[in-house]
């Protein structure tokens, strides 16, 4: 191997190392799925009379994540809570399906 290719090579894979940002599309597209990611999460433990900070304890490896696949798949609560209506209830008039 000679010494430009061999420092070409050296080059291109220090431009990628530790402290290097990442691509603008990776950013934006993390931007754009993250953002609606978090509302939904709040949204689902605002039906359970939970703040959206409760999302938060997913940094805790692993207790953290069954923390909150077990908030996630509770019912919510059946009567009108701090952060608004329950959304499954059914209001006057006909049901939607019947």
């Amino acid at each position: 191997m000679t010494r430009s290719v061999r420092a070409t090579r050296t080059s291109r894979a220090s431009s990628r190392g530790a402290g290097s940002s990442p691509p603008a599309g990776e950013t934006l597209y993390q931007r754009g799925v993250g953002t609606p990611t978090l509302a939904v999460g709040a949204r689902g433990l605002h039906d359970t009379g939970r703040t959206g900070w409760w999302q938060l304890i997913g940094i805790i490896p692993f207790i953290g994540a069954i923390v909150l696949i077990v908030f996630f798949a509770i019912d919510g609560e059946r009567q009108p809570n701090a952060y608004g209506p329950d959304p499954k209830a059914v209001t006057g008039g006909a049901a939607a399906f019947s």
